[in-house]
């Protein structure tokens, strides 16, 4: 396992903690960057997050989930 899967959250018997996205809104935010709603589930309740994106990170961002897609086996 490499050194960033090792730092994710696990449970107590050492599981990866996976919370699935069920929805997700971007959009420009003024001069600020960008805002990102995530939508998930956590066990059974229905939660999101918002975060703020800088230009950088978010090209960053796009780069990162662009090749780790490319990994996953199509099904």
């Amino acid at each position: 396992m490499n050194k960033e899967l090792n730092e994710l959250e696990k449970d107590s018997t050492g599981d990866l903690v996976l919370r699935p996205i069920t929805n997700w809104y971007v959009s420009a935010l003024y001069d600020l960057g960008a805002i990102m709603n995530l939508s998930y589930v956590e066990e059974t309740e229905a939660r999101s997050i918002q975060l703020v994106l800088s230009t950088q990170q978010c090209l960053d961002l796009a780069k990162a989930l662009i090749e780790q897609a490319k990994l996953i086996p199509e099904s």
